[in-house]
């Protein structure tokens, strides 16, 4: 995911613009990884089904 994707995603949220600059950078952060975690694990449980049949 790009950052660009992220913030789009983010900007639905109202609670992002109560945010200061600083945090909404960390929490772009924070959700991009949060993001990579679950696309490795997706990748992951694909591979291993992938594997087994």
């Amino acid at each position: 995911m790009k950052t660009q994707e992220a913030i789009r995603i983010l900007m639905l949220s109202p609670c992002y613009w109560r945010l200061k600059l600083p945090d909404r950078k960390g929490l772009v952060r924070e959700f991009m990884a949060s993001y990579s975690a679950l696309e490795l694990t997706f990748e992951s449980a694909v591979n291993r089904k992938r594997t087994h049949t």
